[in-house]
């Protein structure tokens, strides 16, 4: 049961990331490229974040 349970969430986890990283880089929102790069970087407006 377990690593059924595993087997759908890992997939279910990597799509919802590759979502929200491409909805950073892409700019949709009010976080746009120019701010949400270098914030992944680790660098940059801190506030980037959370706008």
């Amino acid at each position: 049961m377990r690593q059924v349970l595993l087997r759908g969430l890992v997939p279910a986890g990597a799509v919802l990331a590759v979502a929200v990283l491409l909805s950073l880089v892409l700019g949709a929102g009010e976080v746009g490229p120019a701010r949400a790069l270098p914030v992944l970087a680790g660098g940059g407006d801190a506030d980037a974040r959370f706008a």
